[in-house]
């Protein structure tokens, strides 16, 4: 339980299309559940 900013996070991948068939990128993010705002996020090729 967080009562405060930046005390507990989450994450969450998506796997994300790219402009070819067959190309996928996966997008890493951190997540601050008590504010929601986003402190890091990562886009990778699978």
């Amino acid at each position: 339980m967080a009562d405060g900013p930046g005390q507990v996070w989450s994450w969450d991948i998506t796997k994300l299309r790219g402009p070819g068939k067959g190309v996928w990128y996966s997008l890493y993010v951190i997540i601050d559940i008590y504010s929601r705002y986003v402190p890091g996020y990562l886009v990778a090729p699978d």
